[in-house]
């Protein structure tokens, strides 16, 4: 998985280039985790890779990331997400829950 990392403005960016699923849901785990730990008062993730489905796995893992900010006073936010991801996350009753960004550009 490509997975690569940027300071921009006041946000750490992760950007993955792939697609995340049950496959390398460890990998992309532990980089956002690693990122969520307090090192980063703002995180922004960037999903180019989940067009059309995300699986459960990666939601729960968002949905960490986004608890473990709260509770650090942090910034969460999902750049770049598709239609269909956010159509998913609407009916899952979590497009109130997380913060979204068409670009990195909104960031700043």
């Amino acid at each position: 998985m490509d997975i690569f990392t940027r300071e921009v403005g006041q946000y750490h960016i992760i950007e993955v280039a792939d697609k995340v699923d049950l496959y390398n849901i460890k990998e992309f785990r532990k980089i956002i985790y690693e990122a969520a730990d307090g090192r980063y008062g703002h995180i922004a993730v960037e999903l180019r890779g989940n067009t059309y489905e995300m699986d459960s796995s990666v939601i729960s893992a968002l949905i960490s990331v986004q608890k473990k900010m709260e509770a650090n006073r942090g910034t969460f936010v999902i750049i770049n997400i598709s239609e269909d991801i956010q159509s998913l996350l609407k009916l899952a009753g979590l497009s109130d829950y997380f913060k979204f960004c068409e670009d990195v550009e909104q960031l700043v």
